[in-house]
């Protein structure tokens, strides 16, 4: 019998799929979005406190910017992968109805 790879089934991170909704609109996805950027921002900080960084407005800062920076690229690449999946549609040109080409 031969070796059979086990079928890897994967689920989105919470985050994305917070980031989904809020990107389809739903702004009841807002307080989880914070809520996750809150989150990231403590394991960056205590990472950056456990690590050396001594002065509590450089390991803060350094954490939300951080934070920040992860949660607005799950933004972009939620909606860029929405545009993908769901084109925007263009309206036709008007027509105009008095000048016949």
């Amino acid at each position: 019998m031969p070796d059979q790879q086990p079928e890897i089934i994967a689920t989105p991170l919470p985050s994305q799929t917070s980031a989904a909704s809020l990107v389809q609109g739903d702004l009841s996805a807002l307080p989880t979005v914070v809520l996750h950027l809150v989150g990231r921002a403590a394991i960056i900080g205590s990472a950056m406190a456990v690590f050396g960084e001594r002065d509590p407005k450089r390991y803060v800062g350094g954490a939300l910017a951080g934070a920040l920076g992860i949660e607005v690229f799950v933004l972009l690449h939620e909606l860029f992968q929405q545009r993908k999946t769901n084109p925007p549609v263009t309206p036709p040109k008007p027509v105009d109805r008095y000048h016949v080409p």
